[in-house]
């Protein structure tokens, strides 16, 4: 996003350059990785946290 003369511009920067990139909070990742640690059934595959 350019910055022009005399207004301000918020923005936040991140490794993705153009790309989206979704913001989980750390309790949804903390209580995801809770509930497949004390689950019985083995997970042999990835997950996306993407939030409630």
């Amino acid at each position: 996003m350019p910055r022009r003369s005399g207004t301000l511009i918020s923005e936040f920067v991140t490794a993705c350059g153009d790309g989206r990139l979704a913001f989980v909070d750390a309790r949804y990742i903390g209580a995801t990785a809770a509930a497949l640690l004390v689950d019985d059934t083995a997970h042999n595959s990835s997950l996306f946290v993407t939030g409630p």
